[in-house]
């Protein structure tokens, strides 16, 4: 974790000694992690980069550091660009690759208790088309090298390329039954003027969830939606050029 959070950081260290305040997130229901998180990166390390044969050596210090439940990223990102109003009840849902999240936010406040996660997320069609794989063509494939078949909907074997667009579907259908069992469970969803769907299970499974609700809406982006609320938040924390319409608030 450590090695890629300062990897992440390490694009944009331009000089010998490299002063950041971060906004990043995680799981609902793993927020309980986020002060042992933040004593482990806060505060200034000696980083050593390496490009080929080449190497150099910088400083990064993390100066202050701000731990978020994941799904507010989207929250923040959809009022900056107008996509929803900060006012009234709002339901993120942010399916991710091993988990999805839950998050309710009223009158932009954030509510704990009426938020949660699930060990549910794309991963889990992943293992579903890998079995379909190993059943009807004895091909066994790690969930990484799973991407390009799932993008692409084809499989190579043997010389030949083979359709496997039903086993996605079916896969993808499954998962997002799933998705909405927990959203029904966890939500009054008549309730919420208003339904995010967001990351890159989001975007995989808007075809399978968004005619289901018709409160939800795909999120601008959903990819990118976090990180780019994480840096409106920034913008509030340290810059204060957040919306000046919105007072979200949180414990």
């Amino acid at each position: 974790m450590e090695i890629l959070f300062f990897s992440a950081l390490s694009l944009f260290a331009k000089d010998v000694t490299n002063v950041f305040n971060v906004v990043t997130g995680l799981p609902v229901e793993r927020m309980h992690l986020a002060e042992d998180f933040i004593n482990r990166v806060k505060g200034e390390r000696n980083i050593t980069l390496y490009n080929g044969a080449a190497n150099r050596s910088i400083k990064i210090n993390v100066s202050d550091i701000e731990v978020v439940p994941q799904p507010l990223g989207t929250y923040w990102s959809s009022i900056s660009n107008s996509a929803i109003a900060p006012d009234g009840r709002i339901g993120v849902v942010d399916i991710g690759f091993k988990t999805t999240d839950f998050a309710t936010i009223e009158d932009s406040e954030y509510i704990p208790e009426k938020s949660k996660s699930i060990l549910v997320g794309l991963a889990t069609a992943y293992d579903d088309i890998g079995s379909n794989l190993v059943t009807e063509f004895g091909v066994e494939k790690e969930s990484y090298a799973l991407d390009g078949i799932v993008i692409n909907r084809k499989i190579n074997i043997s010389g030949e390329t083979i359709d496997i667009s039903s086993i996605v579907e079916s896969a993808f259908e499954k998962l997002a039954t799933n998705i909405l069992v927990e959203i029904h469970s966890q939500w009054n969803v008549s309730e919420f003027d208003c339904l995010l769907l967001t990351g890159g299970g989001g975007q995989a499974l808007s075809s399978y969830i968004l005619p289901q609700l018709s409160n939800a809406k795909l999120a601008l982006d959903p990819i990118t939606a976090n990180c780019r609320g994480y840096l409106t938040w920034a913008d509030r924390l340290w810059n204060h050029s957040y919306p000046q319409n919105s007072n979200l608030k949180f414990d």
